[in-house]
């Protein structure tokens, strides 16, 4: 398959700056068939010298999605994503300008640790999932007593865990932006996508062939009730329900350091082999004879391999792309 062509004009040029202070340092993803709708890794400019890694993401223009999106932006809870700021600019344009996570998606996670031969330890996944249910429990219960916000494109790519250890939700509302959606847009869907993304995750194994079905536990248990597998009990019927059946699936687990740590140090393991694994290609045809490997590196790897992860790999990263590559892509050079 060959490289979709983008035109220049689709694009937000790298360093331009929004609102004054908002930096656009790294294009991290690009969504050319939904708006152009773009996620960038920005810094943030203030007196003094100060600087701060931040998320910006252009929104569509639709107005529906706007909307949506905004209304999304409003809500604040500690397993969601804060938005700080909302930037437009001279061509109308909307940006979220939102929190860096310095950290993994769920799927990274599993990805990472299928990359060293292991599976994610099932109760790392149900802590996950508690923080993540908490997160979406606060959108479904709407802010200002208004109506519930669903988060609408639930997946392993929109629950990001940090090097501490804490769960945070992508924002809700941005389903224009992200092709991802599993089910319909409702409370109910969202709880449906979260727990099947947390299967996924609980079944990734280094044997494909072992991965179709997570094995038994607890938590395990729990996501097939949450999934209607349990033909002998019914679903959760909210989030609050479901992070509460997780958490006591957890009460007996002899975690190392807590929870929370745990998961963290699961984070910080994975992300040396996300360094070198490509994660989510995009479709790419290299000429014959090139000197270079194109792969896509996620913020995550990226920040790992600068990081100094991939210190012992014989090949250097080159964050220029050209302009016919795909975008977030990079160039491992031996």
């Amino acid at each position: 398959m060959t490289t979709p062509r983008r035109s220049p004009s689709s694009r937000d040029p790298q360093g331009r700056v929004l609102g004054g202070k908002y930096e656009l340092a790294e294009l991290i993803e690009f969504v050319g068939d939904r708006d152009h709708t773009s996620l960038w890794r920005g810094v943030v400019h203030g007196a003094a010298g100060f600087t701060r890694a931040v998320a910006i993401r252009r929104l569509p223009s639709a107005t529906a999605a706007r909307e949506a999106a905004l209304r999304g932006a409003a809500l604040e809870h500690a397993n969601v994503v804060r938005v700080y700021d909302v930037v437009r600019d001279e061509a109308e344009n909307l940006y979220l300008v939102m929190e860096w996570i310095d950290g993994v998606s769920l799927g990274e996670l599993a990805r990472g640790a299928h990359h060293l031969g292991l599976r994610v330890p099932w109760p790392v996944i149900g802590c996950i999932g508690v923080g993540a249910l908490h997160g979406l429990a606060a959108g479904h219960a709407g802010t200002d007593g208004g109506a519930p916000i669903v988060h609408g494109h639930l997946s392993e790519r929109s629950i990001l865990i940090d090097r501490r250890g804490v769960v945070h939700l992508t924002p809700f509302g941005l389903d224009g932006a992200i092709p991802h959606l599993f089910s319909p847009r409702s409370p109910a869907g969202d709880l449906h996508d979260l727990a099947a993304a947390l299967w996924n995750a609980l079944a990734a194994a280094p044997q494909p062939e072992d991965s179709l079905a997570p094995p038994p536990s607890a938590v395990r248990d729990v996501l097939a009730r949450a999934l209607d597998l349990d033909v002998d009990r019914p679903a959760p019927a909210s989030a609050d329900e479901l992070a509460r059946e997780l958490a006591a699936a957890l009460t007996s687990v002899p975690w190392r350091r807590g929870p929370q740590a745990d998961v963290g140090d699961a984070v910080r393991e994975v992300e040396g082999a996300l360094a070198w694994s490509p994660v989510e290609p995009y479709p790419v045809e290299v000429a014959p004879g090139a000197p270079a490997v194109l792969v896509h590196l996620s913020p995550a790897a990226l920040a790992a391999a600068r990081r100094g992860a991939a210190g012992s790999f014989p090949f250097a990263l080159s964050d220029t792309p050209g302009d016919d590559e795909p975008y977030a892509a990079y160039e491992l050079r031996a």
